[in-house]
């Protein structure tokens, strides 16, 4: 699997997606009232008054959604073969890949009359390098089945580099029971949400977080996915975009994780 790739591409292309990413960030609005059929109607057609356009611009105040989306930093990326404990499906792929831990948070403030309704995030991870380069999700947290039953969630999460996430309610939790010799870490996990619908992408992983009621607080959200990466790749370049409640205009954010060898 140790591929030779150039490093002067990838710095290249790197800096060409923060250029662009900068540029995005620069420019990208939202309305701060929520949008139907007839708002986005009005937006493409404002009135021709001026005195209506003043009026319209004073009532939809234009929000930049770096302002809103705040990702916390530095992004977390452990190595789950240094915890020592190697299970039989790491074992297998450990003379190839490596297996990382990603642990993604990201913030939604308040802002003007701002609602919440929904958030989506999409993550890439070395999207130019050739597919046989790219880090792989293997796993990722929290699934969909999560919250079909209520809003309220409270449990541990326990994760394993070669089973993945597994997720203990509350009551049912037992620490002698299911703290396993194949176990990495156990995270305690609390969220409260309408709904979430989530995928993996080959080598990404897509969340779109429903909120429930209407709040003024800032809400975050945690995203927590299992990378296989080839041990020929040495960066791990991550492009993710965002998108609030169901306007199509995208907040891009790029960043260069971490990469910590395994000792094994």
């Amino acid at each position: 699997m140790n591929k030779n790739f150039s490093i002067e591409t990838f710095v290249r292309e790197h800096h060409r997606l923060s250029a662009e990413s900068a540029l995005i960030n620069s420019s990208a609005v939202i309305a701060s009232n929520d949008f139907d059929f007839s708002d986005y109607l009005s937006f493409l057609a404002p009135p021709k008054n001026a005195a209506d356009v003043k009026k319209y611009v004073a009532a939809n105040p234009a929000i930049e959604l770096r302002e809103i989306i705040s990702v916390h930093q530095p992004i977390e990326c452990k190595n789950l073969i240094n915890t020592g404990i190697i299970d039989s499906v790491e074992k297998q792929y450990l003379s190839d890949f490596d297996f990382h831990l990603l642990n993604f948070y990201f913030d939604v403030r308040p802002k003007h009359n701002f609602k919440l309704q929904s958030v989506a995030v999409a993550a890439k991870f070395n999207d130019f390098f050739v597919p046989e380069l790219r880090p792989r999700v293997i796993s990722y947290f929290p699934t969909p089945e999560l919250f079909r039953e209520c809003q309220n969630v409270s449990g541990k999460v326990i994760v394993s580099g070669g089973k993945g996430f597994q997720f203990i309610n509350e009551r049912e939790y037992d620490e002698k029971k299911h703290k396993t010799s194949d176990v990495d870490f156990i995270y305690d996990y609390n969220a409260t949400r309408k709904s979430v619908f989530a995928a993996q992408t080959g080598s990404g992983f897509f969340f779109k977080f429903f909120v429930g009621e209407n709040s003024l607080d800032t809400q975050t959200f945690r995203v927590r996915a299992i990378l296989l990466r080839p041990r020929g790749v040495k960066k791990i370049l991550m492009n993710a975009n965002f998108m609030v409640n169901e306007f199509p205009i995208e907040y891009n954010y790029v960043t260069e994780l971490p990469v910590e060898e395994s000792k094994f």
